[in-house]
């Protein structure tokens, strides 16, 4: 019964993570590109 309990809570705990995750690169996501062609950039360069 404690592990059913402890295997919901989990659940739940990791649903609202990838929730507040999706959420979080969906609003900084363009930030993360320009990053990313930046990085990309420098290391075409080198």
């Amino acid at each position: 019964m404690l592990f059913c309990k402890f295997s919901q809570l989990f659940r739940i705990i990791s649903y609202k993570y990838v929730k507040f995750t999706l959420n979080y690169v969906k609003t900084n996501l363009s930030g993360f590109i320009s990053i990313f062609v930046h990085l990309y950039q420098i290391n075409a360069f080198w």
